[in-house]
């Protein structure tokens, strides 16, 4: 495991505070919809249909987008060809960045439930968005494996 920067090392660290608060702000949207909407009456007449059916399949469209982003760009094997072509330092940067607007996908969904359970004055309507966002962010934690197996990689050279 040689990373003579420790950059690899360092990104990992960083990806993981940028995970746990992404996670944690999920849970954040959760208390502001409930709160936001506790106590209050639903708008009359109620928003049109078609606003709820859009959001919903502009969140699965994100969804499936940082899903595949996550299996084709961060897979093992395009890191290690990524981390051969590029080095450490680039590997990095291109770690920060891809993993960053996966989990910025995969927040996108829970805001829209944010968004629903606001404009429909429903704390039930954010719930399966709040839901599926974090189960989306969570399993996306920067896994420790695939750094280890860049870093011996990086050592080999």
């Amino acid at each position: 495991m040689d990373d003579p920067s420790g950059i690899l090392a360092r990104t990992r660290k960083t990806l993981t505070v940028i995970w746990a608060a992404m996670l944690a702000s999920t849970a954040i949207y959760g208390v502001v919809g409930y709160v936001v909407t506790k106590g209050r009456e639903p708008p009359s007449p109620p928003p049109a249909a078609i606003i709820e059916t859009t959001l919903a399949m502009v969140a699965a469209a994100l969804a499936f987008a940082s899903i595949f982003l996550h299996r084709v760009r961060l897979s093992p094997a395009a890191l290690r060809k990524y981390l051969q072509a590029a080095g450490p330092e680039k590997t990095a940067a291109f770690l920060q960045a891809n993993f960053t607007v996966v989990f910025a996908l995969s927040e996108s969904v829970a805001v829209f439930g944010l968004v629903l359970g606001i404009l429909f004055v429903s704390a039930i309507k954010m719930i399966p968005y709040l839901v599926f966002g974090t189960v989306l962010i969570a399993f996306r934690m920067p896994a420790s494996a695939v750094f280890e197996d860049l870093l011996k990689e990086e050592g080999r050279k």
